[in-house]
Order: structure tokens, then C-alpha cells, then sequence
């Protein structure tokens, strides 16, 4: 007769006496593998991931390029544009370096950051400007909110700002639609030589 009792303690107490783990051996290398994956992955994120969509322009070049909503952007030439694809339904906030024209479809807020100064858009179409101590935004359509060291301002349509060494100017735009430089112009009144 078959003893099922004693089989089972044959199988359980091997030659030494003592009783075998069984099914828990793959426990301990799959948590290794785990945390290894883990810190490679928060490795990855820190250090290589990048969620940013970066457009730059070389001397003399420009650009236009269609944001995510359909907004439009123009480029100009030695100017950087920085902002959060992954992001942008919720914030659509760009940085910017050097010079861009934004035409700006209707949505939520819309915000050009930039180390001197930031333009809210209330409106659709405008200037920024930004160079080393030059900052200087031109409403062609609509509004825009500028906010810069010691102020906030709104322009309407066809009035424009410039803050050079902290000297703030009040202007009109250069022309009426669109910024001379998208024509292939460059138009410069009242302004130092340096930024020329």
C-alpha cells in the first residue's frame, strides 16, 4: 500500500534531515533586477530624458515653425525657443532667447518668458525681443500683458515697449502688420549702437 504520509516527509527531509524551502528561491534576484531597473530608469530621466521641444536659428537665419494649438511662430536669426510638448495643452509657456513674431491661436493662458521679461497674451499677434540688456515687445493684434523688473503693463494693438539698461521707452510698432525683420528689414531708431 502507498503511504501518502510518509512520501510526503521522504520529499520534505532531504538525506540531512533538515526541511527544504521550496518556491521562494526566485524572490530575492527578482528584486534585484527590479531595483536595478529602477535606478537605470531614474537615471534615464534625470540625466538624458528631455521633455522640451528646443528650435534654434543660426546668424541669418529664420524660422517658422506651428505650435501644438496652431499658433505660429516666426524665428528670427541667433534666437532660441524652448517649451514642454508633453505639457502644452495645460501651460502653453515657451522661453525664449533673442527675437520671435508669435501669432497666437485662441485657448488658454499664452506666456513668452524671457530672461529680461514675460508678455502674457491676452490677444493674437506680437514682437518679443530679448538681447543681453534690450528687452522689447510690439503689439500688432489684440493684448499682451508685459511684466518686467519693476512693472506690468498692457499694450493694445499698434503700441510697443522697450526697456534698455532699465530705461523704459514707450513706442509704436515699426509698421502697422508685421515686424519690419520678417520682410528681410532691419529698422533701428533710438536705440544704442551696441544693440544695432
Amino acid at each position: 500500500a502507498y503511504d501518502i504520509q510518509s512520501e510526503r516527509a521522504r520529499l520534505l527531509l532531504p538525506e540531512n534531515g533538515k526541511i527544504r524551502k521550496m518556491g521562494r528561491g526566485w524572490i530575492k534576484p527578482f528584486m534585484q533586477i527590479a531595483a536595478s531597473l529602477l535606478v537605470l530608469f531614474t537615471l534615464y530621466y534625470l540625466f538624458v530624458y528631455e521633455p522640451y521641444t528646443v528650435i534654434e536659428t543660426a546668424a541669418g537665419q529664420q524660422k517658422e515653425l506651428v505650435l501644438p494649438d496652431g499658433s505660429r511662430v516666426h524665428l528670427n536669426a541667433q534666437s532660441t525657443l524652448r517649451y514642454n510638448s508633453k505639457t502644452w495643452d495645460e501651460e502653453r509657456t515657451l522661453a525664449l532667447e533673442g527675437e520671435a513674431f508669435f501669432s497666437v491661436e485662441k485657448g488658454g493662458t499664452f506666456e513668452v518668458r524671457t530672461d529680461a521679461g514675460s508678455v502674457r497674451v491676452l490677444g493674437t499677434a506680437f514682437n518679443v525681443k530679448q538681447r543681453k540688456d534690450l528687452f522689447a515687445v510690439d503689439c500688432y493684434e489684440g493684448l499682451v500683458q508685459v511684466s518686467y523688473p519693476g512693472d506690468s503693463l498692457k499694450l493694445a494693438a499698434n503700441q510697443g515697449l522697450s526697456v534698455i539698461r532699465g530705461k523704459v521707452t514707450a513706442h509704436a510698432p515699426d509698421r502697422e502688420e508685421l515686424p519690419p525683420w520678417l520682410a528681410g528689414e532691419s529698422v533701428f531708431r533710438s536705440i544704442p549702437y551696441i544693440y544695432v
